[in-house]
C-alpha cells in the first residue's frame, strides 16, 4: 500500500490507496473537489446532470476510481458526458484503473461509453476541454494499444469501426491540446 499526501487527489486526509489506484495521476494538483455546480452547471435542473451530482459530489479521485470498477460502471461512465468542464477533467483520470485491470477484458461498451463522453466534452467546448485533454489522451492511447482481444473489438459487429474513431477522435484531443497558447 502507497500512502496518498493529504490535498492529493481532492481527498481530504491521508488514505491509502494501494494497487490499482496507487498510479492515478493528480489531474487538478491540490484542487478542491468540483463543486456541485461545477458537476452539474443546471444545477441539479438537468436529469443527467442530477444523476452525476449525485454520484460524484464530494468523491475524491480514488473513490470515483472504484465506482468504474463496479458493475454498475457504464452509469458512471455515461455521467462523465454530463458533467462540467472541470469536473470532467478532475473525474476523467479515474477510468484508468479499472481500464487496466483484468476486469475490463472485452468491455467495448465501457470504452464507447467513455469515448462518448469524451467526444461530447470535446464538442461542448475545445477550449474548456484542455485541462482534460492528457487524461483523454491516456485513455484513448491504451484503448488503441490494446484494442483487439483486450476490449473485444472485432473486425465484424457494433463495435467494427471502434478503432478509427478512437483513433480519429485522440487526434481532435490532441489537436485541442496543442491549440493552448492560441
Amino acid at each position: 500500500m502507497v500512502d496518498v499526501p493529504q490535498g492529493a487527489h481532492g481527498m481530504r486526509d491521508a488514505t491509502p490507496c494501494g494497487e490499482p489506484f496507487r498510479y492515478l495521476p493528480c489531474a487538478m494538483g491540490d484542487s478542491p473537489l468540483p463543486t456541485d455546480r461545477e458537476i452539474s452547471p443546471t444545477d441539479g435542473l438537468d436529469l443527467d446532470e442530477k444523476s452525476a451530482l449525485e454520484h460524484f459530489l464530494g468523491k475524491s479521485v480514488v473513490e470515483a476510481a472504484k465506482l468504474f470498477s463496479e458493475e454498475r460502471n457504464l452509469v458512471y461512465a455515461e455521467d462523465l458526458m454530463w458533467m462540467g468542464p472541470r469536473a470532467f477533467a478532475y473525474y476523467l483520470p479515474a477510468v484508468m484503473p479499472y481500464l487496466r485491470s483484468v476486469d475490463s477484458y472485452r468491455d467495448s461498451a465501457f470504452v464507447v461509453s467513455v469515448k462518448g463522453a469524451i467526444q461530447s466534452q470535446l464538442d461542448d467546448d475545445a477550449g474548456a476541454f484542455r485541462p482534460a485533454a492528457t487524461a483523454a489522451r491516456a485513455f484513448l492511447e491504451h484503448c488503441l494499444a490494446h484494442d483487439d482481444d483486450r476490449l473485444g473489438v472485432e473486425a465484424e459487429g457494433p463495435y467494427r469501426n471502434l478503432r478509427k474513431q478512437l483513433a480519429a477522435l485522440l487526434k481532435r484531443v490532441e489537436a485541442a491540446d496543442q491549440s493552448k497558447g492560441r
